[in-house]
């Protein structure tokens, strides 16, 4: 069974005042004519080690690993075919490997996770989802509704379009300013007032008229 590793590269951005249509540059593993199936599974233990050897088996998978080894007795398929897994991952990492050895010192099978936070903690997870679907409603619904370069949402608003309640956790507004003034590009400002949300945004990305129209159907990403 051949070990599948998919690492995920860092996004740059171009501007949309030199594209009309956003493009994200990255890095994945591609496979021809791909089976894309889910399994679930367990994890019954994290082991982490340090960040070289986690890049050597980035870029080594098959390779025999101790630690493997060490663990090949919480590692196996039941028999309502879960897997149960240990995790691994490198001590100043966010991503990690899924690994069931079935029984042999190297990664037989395996799954790259790309934050594994979200593994530990569902519920981050899940207001993960949420600031990213408010951080594309501000930028594209935002910059497609306005007559001009500011726009208003109301908290009210946010919360039925998104699910993201920021009147009673401001918290969030806060996390949510810093994903739209340092990692989109197309907010310049963002106020968070008593009951909305003041967005300005930056005339590289603010486009009028028929402009507007080429980035109508475009969706963001965080």
């Amino acid at each position: 069974m051949q070990t599948l590793i998919r690492p995920i590269g860092q996004v740059i951005f171009m501007r949309w005042a030199d594209c009309p249509v956003r493009r994200m540059y990255m890095k994945s593993a591609f496979e021809h004519k791909p089976e894309l199936r889910l399994s679930e599974f367990v994890i019954e233990k994290t082991v982490r080690i340090s960040d070289e050897s986690f890049e050597r088996m980035l870029r080594r998978p098959m390779d025999g690993r101790p630690f493997i080894a060490e663990n090949i007795d919480l590692m196996y398929q039941d028999d309502d075919d879960v897997f149960h897994c240990i995790l691994v991952t490198g001590e100043n990492r966010t991503d990690g490997i899924l690994v069931e050895s079935e029984g042999y010192g190297y990664a037989r099978y395996a799954s790259y996770i790309p934050e594994i936070s979200a593994l530990g903690y569902p519920s981050l997870a899940a207001w993960n989802r949420k600031l990213m679907s408010a951080a594309d409603l501000i930028v594209e619904a935002g910059i497609n509704r306005s007559e001009s370069s500011k726009w208003r949402l109301t908290y009210e608003e946010l919360e039925k379009q998104t699910g993201l309640c920021l009147k009673e956790q401001p918290f969030w507004g806060e996390m949510l300013r810093d994903m739209l003034l340092c990692d989109s590009g197309a907010v310049s400002e963002l106020c968070l007032g008593d009951d909305a949300l003041e967005v300005v945004y930056n005339p590289d990305f603010y486009l009028c008229g028929s402009e507007a129209q080429a980035v109508s159907n475009t969706k963001l990403q965080f």
